[in-house]
């Protein structure tokens, strides 16, 4: 039984790009409150997963060696930790001149 790779390595580099895109544009819809049914009637399918189907095309056309934009996800370094950190970080700065 071929992989999911094996299986994708038939499917160009630029068809993959355009489908990330699309999915960004899904997710954007979604977010947005686009129906199941606005989303079918336009791409004609419906994602269940568009955050992960982006991140198994990404590393895919990593592995073959194309450059890939890493979409952003939410973790350790996401914005909002990060400026948590740095109001912390002055805050502690401003309470040690004081």
């Amino acid at each position: 039984m071929a992989t999911w790779e094996q299986h994708m390595s038939g499917v160009s580099t630029e068809h993959l790009q355009s489908k990330i895109i699309e999915l960004k544009d899904i997710i954007a819809m979604k977010k947005a409150g686009a129906s199941r049914s606005e989303l079918m009637q336009k791409y004609g399918y419906y994602p269940d997963n568009p955050e992960g189907t982006i991140l198994a095309y990404q590393k895919l056309l990593a592995s073959r060696g194309v450059i890939v934009e890493k979409t952003q996800q939410a973790g350790i370094f996401s914005n909002k930790n990060i400026t948590i950190a740095i109001v912390a970080i002055i805050a502690v700065i401003l309470i040690k001149k004081l």
